[in-house]
């Protein structure tokens, strides 16, 4: 039985071929596009690339999904790092690469990032996106500022911040009201301290959470954690020890 069998899937999550008719949009050069038109297409090119490699591990199709994701992590880096963020004319008709971090939304592709980049062990990758996130980069559409600190936090991790430097990150995500990121800034806080047995029962707490409230809703990113596969990976790297209880092991995403 296929992944998405498993989990009752609807076609159009797991449909890859209908999902790489997308990808031409957006690698075809468009005449007359404006600066911000060709970031928007940065974007959905990188983002395209990550719906489909979901979709292909939906249909337990792994050696696509490593086909595509060695193709996205190159895009997500072009995204975060590319010259275009310092030749594209803002809408504003200026040059100004610091209107993109505090205008443009990189949310949605910080999670594609820290999802394709843990299940590859592209650590490298992810300390170098650990550096792009900030305190006032912009909030995507349909994310709150509490999400983009927890973010920030996430990404201090990531880049292996000092503990004066990711401290008050922490404690900025725990004084809101955000019950996800507060299971999230547990296990954040479980390896920091190198506690296996904290970093487990914070990581259980967080697929218990995840396959209440998360996996009901009808988006291709929630039919797998994002965040308890990349914590499940990164326990994995700094010798944690990790057990995924059998009934959350289809939302935690492996390749063979």
């Amino acid at each position: 039985m296929k992944l998405h069998e498993k989990l009752n899937l609807r076609p159009k999550i797991w449909d890859y071929q209908q999902k790489l008719k997308g990808l031409d949009v957006y690698r075809t050069p468009r005449a007359n596009a404006t600066g911000f038109d060709l970031a928007w297409d940065c974007f959905h090119l990188a983002d395209c690339r990550h719906l489909l490699s979901l979709a292909c591990y939906y249909s337990d199709e792994h050696g696509l999904v490593k086909e595509h994701v060695d193709q996205c992590i190159p895009e997500l880096a072009e995204f975060f790092f590319g010259d275009w963020r310092n030749t594209f004319q803002t809408p504003e008709k200026t040059i100004d690469p610091s209107w993109w971090k505090r205008n443009f939304i990189w949310m949605q592709l910080f999670e594609a990032a820290v999802l394709w980049g843990s299940v590859l062990g592209r650590w490298d990758f992810l300390k170098r996106v650990g550096y792009f996130p900030e305190p006032g980069s912009c909030i995507s559409d349909g994310y709150r500022a509490v999400d983009r600190d927890l973010y920030v936090a996430w990404a201090a991790l990531m880049r292996g911040a000092s503990a004066e430097e990711i401290e008050p990150l922490l404690e900025q995500v725990q004084s809101g009201r955000s019950r996800p990121a507060k299971l999230v800034l547990a296990m954040i806080r479980a390896g920091l301290s190198k506690d296996g047995g904290a970093f487990q029962k914070a990581l259980v707490k967080w697929l218990e959470y995840y396959r209440k409230e998360e996996f009901p809703k009808e988006k291709v990113t929630k039919k797998i954690t994002i965040e308890g596969t990349f914590f499940v990976h990164w326990g994995e790297k700094e010798g944690l020890p990790v057990t995924v209880p059998p009934e959350f092991a289809d939302h935690i995403v492996r390749l063979g």
